[in-house]
């Protein structure tokens, strides 16, 4: 799966150190469609033990909260068993991160509970600190 056509609302492609880098280039129900199907393509193509790297680009601005809460515990409620993942955030200084990472935390840590996914949000001057997160073991 990868879309990379001007006119798309979410760009997928998996880098060469093994992240799976989700682009969103409009704040929409349709960008966060995309984000779900490019997540869900990477649990199908993942095997059950492996950790993926996910770095999603928010830098389009804050997506629909409530939509994408909605679709984010639907997507975790199929997959039960899926594989372990370690989800970096990275949007511009002025998003409130702060407020939503806490918000997103909240939603996954009830969703799936043990703490077996983990999330982090970095700002976009912060792009290194976020990939080398992401390759942390």
């Amino acid at each position: 799966m990868h879309s990379s056509s001007p006119e798309a609302v979410c760009l997928y492609s998996e880098l060469d150190n093994g992240i799976h880098q989700i682009v969103l280039t409009e704040s929409s129900r349709q960008a966060v469609d995309g984000w779900i199907a490019a997540v869900e393509h990477i649990y199908e193509n993942a095997q059950p033990n492996d950790l993926v790297r996910i770095l999603v680009d928010l830098r389009c601005g804050a997506q629909p909260f409530a939509y994408t809460m909605l679709r984010m515990r639907d997507l975790l409620k199929k997959y039960p068993q899926r594989p372990r993942a370690r989800t970096a955030f990275y949007h511009d200084p002025d998003f409130l991160a702060f407020i939503v990472r806490d918000l997103v935390t909240a939603t996954i840590k009830t969703s799936i509970g043990s703490g077996r996914d983990a999330v982090d949000f970095f700002p976009s001057d912060q792009y290194d600190k976020a990939i080398q997160w992401l390759l942390l073991d």
